[in-house]
Parts: structure tokens; sequence; C-alpha cells
């Protein structure tokens, strides 16, 4: 038998969903006589109780790809070393401010990834999410 794997935040928020339709369902039952249940009206219920659900998870959504795009605005804002041959070898503060907008881009870029397949990348996983997904792809 196999030990049961750690919680994700993917699973938690399926579950707090789950839970949620549940508490609809229960409302709407627990007040409803069994002689007058109307799937259409269940259907309303369900649909306005998840409105709110989809309303905070949109919101969400577009307020990490507006953090996603403003760590792409700040990484723009860094000197442009090129490559590795430099005619002048650049700063300290040149250097610094080029890792910074690197790690930004890859911040932004690990943001969008999570967004678009609700996965953590392979770089950013736990060591209990590694053992769970197994070796990188």
């Amino acid at each position: 038998m196999s030990s049961p794997q750690p919680a994700t935040a993917h699973t938690n928020g399926l579950n707090e969903s789950r839970q949620a339709i549940q508490r609809l369902v229960n409302l709407y039952l627990d007040n409803v006589p069994v002689e007058e249940l109307d799937r259409e009206q269940l259907a309303e219920t369900l649909y306005e109780g998840m409105s709110d659900e989809l309303d905070r998870l949109y919101r969400a959504q577009t307020t990490l790809t507006d953090l996603a795009e403003r760590w792409e605005q700040m990484a723009k804002g860094a000197p442009d070393l090129g490559g590795d041959l430099f005619i002048t070898e650049p700063t300290a503060v040149q250097q610094r401010q080029a890792e910074r907008a690197n790690t930004y881009r890859k911040a932004a870029a690990d943001l969008r990834d999570v967004l678009r397949t609700g996965r953590v990348p392979h770089d950013l996983m736990t060591d209990a999410e590694l053992e769970q997904h197994g070796p990188q792809q």
C-alpha cells in the first residue's frame, strides 16, 4: 500500500471548491421540502454560489498576471550586458542590475507557467514534490 501524497495547493483548492458546492447543496436541500425540489432552482443556486468563487479565481489570476507583467517591466530597466565578450567590463552595479533583471524575468516566466499549467516548475519543487513527480522530463 502506498503512502498518501502530500497535499498541494491545487488539491487544497479543489477540496475547498468541493466543500463550497457541498455547502450550497446542503443549504438548498435544508431549506426546500423534498416535494418541492426543483432541479432548475438547484442549478441556479449552484451557479450563483460558484459565480462568486469563479470571480475570486479570475481576480486572483488577473492579479498574478499583472504581477508578472510588472516584473517584466522592472527587468527592462536593467542594462543590457550583451554576452560574455565585453569591450569594457560592466561595473559591479551593472552586474547586480542585470542579475536582478534576470531574476525578475525568471520569476515572471515561472509565474506565467504556473498559471498556464497549474503546476509548479520542476526547479521550484520541494523535495516531497520532486519525489512525487519524479525526475525532470
